[in-house]
């Protein structure tokens, strides 16, 4: 296959990170859940009340926002600017509209995954003796 007709694919996808991109955020969300982790056996330890491990939420929403984004190769907050990251790391404006709507509907699934994600997490942690 072409370098032209894989960056057309790419581009369709709606998939917005080049490599480095894609690498940062999974590293962001693998520091993410070894914070969360040492937060959820901190709690655990601690032996707080059911409604305080609710906190653990937000370490484990950022882990997993940053796992979506890696899968994905799509940040939501590039949707919503409009642009795309180049192999370079810059920021180029999208200009096609049929690639705007596939880096829509990746960035939705990419919030509702991590919003899933961390709720199940956190429920199973409240569920815990």
């Amino acid at each position: 296959m072409s370098a032209t007709t894989t960056r057309r694919r790419e581009a369709l996808c709606g998939a917005n990170l080049k490599d480095h991109g894609q690498n940062a955020r999974i590293r962001m969300g693998i520091v993410a859940l070894t914070v969360a982790l040492g937060a959820a056996v901190a709690v655990m330890e601690a032996d707080l009340a059911r409604p305080w491990r609710v906190v653990l939420f937000v370490p484990f929403f950022f882990a997993a926002f940053g796992a979506w984004q890696g899968l994905y190769r799509t940040c939501p907050g590039l949707v919503m600017r409009g642009t795309r990251e180049t192999q370079e790391g810059d920021e180029v404006r999208v200009a096609d509209p049929e690639q705007t709507r596939a880096a829509r509907r990746l960035a939705t699934k990419v919030m509702l995954g991590s919003v899933a994600t961390a709720a199940c997490a956190t429920a199973l942690l409240v569920a815990l003796p």
